[in-house]
C-alpha cells in the first residue's frame, strides 16, 4: 500500500483504501523510502514520516496489522493472519 507523502494529495486515501479492501488483516507500506538518497544512505528521516501513515491505517482499520519491513534486508511473508482468525477472537 502506498505510504508515500503524496497519499495526502488523495482525499481519504487510506480510510477509503481499507474499506474497498473490506479491512484487510495486513498491510506493507510501500514506497516509503527516500528513493532519490545513495544507495546504504540512512532512512531514518523516511521512518519518521512513515509515523502518519501508521495513524491513518489505525484510525480507519483498527485491526489491521501494518507489518513495516526493513528495507535493506530480505523480507519473506511467512504467515499473515487471516479474516477467519480475527473474525473468530478479534485478535490476529
Amino acid at each position: 500500500m502506498g505510504a508515500a507523502a503524496s497519499r495526502s494529495e488523495i482525499y481519504d486515501y487510506s480510510g477509503r483504501l481499507m474499506r474497498d479492501l473490506h479491512f484487510p488483516a495486513a498491510v506493507l507500506p510501500t514506497h516509503r523510502d527516500n528513493f532519490t538518497a545513495p544507495f546504504g544512505a540512512s532512512q531514518q528521516p523516511s521512518l519518521g514520516a512513515l509515523q502518519p501513515f501508521l495513524e491513518e491505517i489505525k484510525a480507519a482499520s483498527p485491526k489491521t496489522k501494518v507489518m513495516c519491513q526493513n528495507i535493506s534486508k530480505r523480507f519473506r511473508w511467512g504467515r499473515l493472519p487471516s479474516k477467519s482468525t480475527e473474525n473468530q477472537s478479534g485478535h490476529y
